[in-house]
């Protein structure tokens, strides 16, 4: 997900204020039962503190009370309850998710970074109950079997998460295989069209095709390769969003089988509590500001949470490394600098920052209005109005068609000798690794907003698979107002890998949309800038060209316009991992194939952090899978022995 301008942010929040007000009922007790916005007196002790409450701690949470309904478990999330909220219920409202000023996001801001023109990046993560599971597009994306293997880490290869992935789902689409997906899980997962227009499906898939890239049966077989399908989501026969909070959490805090299952909302955790080489509990303070920037927005006035016996961190990837600093554990360059004392000097914490990496481009189109959510973006359509007509488009994500791609042979050849050692390093060994994904929106997504256009817009994005690009994020101060120090990293890869593909995505998804039906040329903001007379020139047209014509040259001139192009609008798609990742120390590690942080007994970290290494798909599904493996982890060392699935 990329920013959207702040246009879009003041309409949006004009269109959800009275929805929302309606829909937040927070003064219904017998519902918010175990969900709290001040610590209760008898909860200033508890057996396992989860200090995070997004897509991996709602699950580790969920499960581990399930196991072990003698322990009092304690979710402590930063920002507010998701329940009977119609912006993460009605898969639609996603698009007002992913607002600057939206109080269920937080902003990160980066640094002015050379190699994309001292740009500096937004990163967005989700700041609610359910983390990015109750703000995303809800695709339903899995890892390949490839990239888990190449982390290389005892107990996490795809053998052994394979199991839990298909644990979490209930797999509605009779193509799947039950050897392959879940038919029982707490998730349901639904095909493409069931809530939307299908025209500009039918278009993709039709125009991938003439490319030589057919429609996959099941793309998420964790094997397919070079083909594209209809997207399916994290949603229910109803058009409702499946989220952590909502399949795991909430029926556990409302069944009366989960009494020492709790949640406190509101609070930041600023770090945990160590003793002796032991964490004891964690440090908080309430989160005062509700618009999800790092403004400030905290109270002075920390509590104690003490941990009888276990804390486990689960803040996501740009969370949890800052609350290990803040706890002392971390570089200890990194922390003197930020005057903070060191407890464990652990270098790896905050590194190894990676993220899928691409552009959001798009094009003006014949579809009608009601094909696409334009009509939300200029104020046309009202998102109230449809909830209150119970308009079936309202469990639309317009997350149309995705993909997995690989350049040939013959084309990672003509990218040059940098970038084909890179290919052969990386890709060479495994013939089904995927390098690159596009996808289509069924709308306008993009940062610049257009105005008075007579047609229709649509949008394409692209993002680098396994790109080489590494950041970093790092705490500047001991206090949550200090803002912490982000380094995307993005394209400073020395090879190039990273620009180059992005270069070739852009040229195969242009060549695809040209040959659709509804094109009607290119939305030229969105595009490079070719030089004067250049045959790759944006235009406007009545119509596509035909399927056999010949592909756009590219002359040199065109090369570095669209490389000038890549530098100049790169962008996160949020599915960032890595900083707080699994290894031994002198590989740069924070923890061990158990979760604990190296040097800290009782001190775990639990959600994409953790990860060696980026993985072709989004994210969620990750997420989902990490807490389900760690849960089982923990509940066999309360045991004594594994926990089998």
């Amino acid at each position: 997900m990329a920013a959207m301008p702040v246009r879009l942010n003041v309409l949006f929040n004009a269109l959800l204020f009275v929805p929302l007000l309606i829909s937040s009922g927070y003064s219904n007790p017998e519902r918010d039962m175990g969900i709290y916005t001040e610590l209760p007196a008898h909860l200033s002790e508890v057996d396992v503190i989860v200090a995070g409450g997004g897509t991996a701690g709602c699950v580790f949470a969920s499960r581990l009370s399930d196991a072990h309904p003698e322990l009092s478990i304690l979710i402590i999330e930063r920002g507010s309850n998701n329940d009977d909220d119609a912006a993460v219920d009605n898969p639609l409202f996603w698009l007002t998710n992913v607002m600057t000023a939206s109080s269920r996001m937080l902003i990160y801001h980066g640094a002015d970074e050379p190699q994309i023109g001292n740009r500096a990046v937004d990163i967005f993560t989700g700041s609610v109950l359910g983390g990015g599971s109750s703000i995303n597009c809800m695709a339903y994306s899995r890892a390949q079997s490839g990239a888990m293997d190449e982390w290389r880490i005892p107990g996490w290869g795809a053998k052994d998460l394979w199991p839990y992935m298909k644990k979490i789902e209930t797999y509605n689409d009779k193509s799947g295989s039950p050897d392959i997906h879940g038919y029982d899980g707490p998730l349901q997962i639904t095909g493409n069209g069931a809530w939307g227009p299908t025209r500009l499906q039918d278009e993709v898939l039709k125009a991938a095709a003439g490319q030589g890239y057919p429609e996959a049966v099941d793309l998420q077989d964790m094997d397919t390769v070079n083909a594209f399908q209809r997207c399916h989501r994290y949603i229910d026969s109803q058009g409702k969003r499946q989220n952590a909070a909502h399949a795991y959490l909430h029926p556990r805090l409302k069944d009366g089988k989960h009494p020492n299952l709790h949640v406190l909302t509101q609070h930041h955790v600023l770090r945990a509590l160590i003793e002796g080489g032991k964490a004891v509990g964690v440090e908080i303070v309430r989160n005062t500001d509700a618009s999800g920037t790092r403004s400030g927005g905290s109270s002075t006035d920390k509590t104690t949470v003490g941990a009888r016996k276990m804390v486990a961190v689960t803040a996501g990837n740009f969370g949890s490394p800052q609350i290990l600093e803040r706890s002392g554990v971390g570089d200890s360059e990194v922390l003197a600098q930020a005057g903070i004392e060191t407890a464990v000097d652990l270098p790896g914490v905050g590194g190894n920052l990676q993220d899928h990496l691409g552009f959001f481009t798009s094009y003006l189109s014949g579809l009608p209005s009601n094909e696409t959510y334009n009509g939300i973006i200029n104020g046309s359509v009202s998102l109230h109005d449809m909830l209150e007509r119970h308009d079936k488009k309202i469990g639309w994500t317009a997350y149309e068609v995705t993909s997995r791609l690989r350049p040939s042979d013959s084309e990672v050849h003509r990218m040059g000798r940098k970038f084909e050692a890179a290919w052969k390093e990386d890709f060479g060994r495994d013939p089904t690794k995927t390098a690159a994904v596009l996808a289509t929106y069924g709308g306008y997504y993009s940062p610049n907003l257009p105005t008075n256009l007579s047609n229709e817009l649509f949008s394409v994005a692209g993002f680098v698979a396994y790109p080489r690009s590494r950041g970093s994020i790092h705490v500047t101060g001991p206090s949550f107002s200090d803002a912490p120090r982000l380094v995307t990293g993005y394209l400073n890869d020395e090879s190039g890998f990273d620009t180059q593909l992005m270069v070739w995505m852009y040229k195969k998804q242009r060549e695809m949309i040209r040959r659709m039906p509804t094109y009607r040329g290119e939305y030229c903001p969105d595009h490079p800038s070719f030089p004067e007379g250049s045959d790759a020139a944006c235009v406007t047209v009545d119509g596509p060209v035909p399927e056999d014509a010949p592909d756009i040259k590219y002359t040199a001139g065109d090369d570095k316009a669209i490389e000038a192009w890549c530098r100049k609008v790169v962008a996160s798609h949020s599915h960032s991992v890595g900083t707080c990742k699994m290894g031994s120390q002198q590989e740069g590690g924070v923890l061990d194939e158990h979760l604990n942080v190296h040097g800290v007994q009782g001190l775990k970290v639990v959600d994409l952090s953790i990860a060696p290494s980026t993985v072709q798909s989004n994210s969620a599904n990750l997420a989902f899978t990490i807490g389900e493996k760690a849960a089982d982890i923990v509940s066999g060392e309360f045991l004594g022995e594994a926990n089998r699935i």
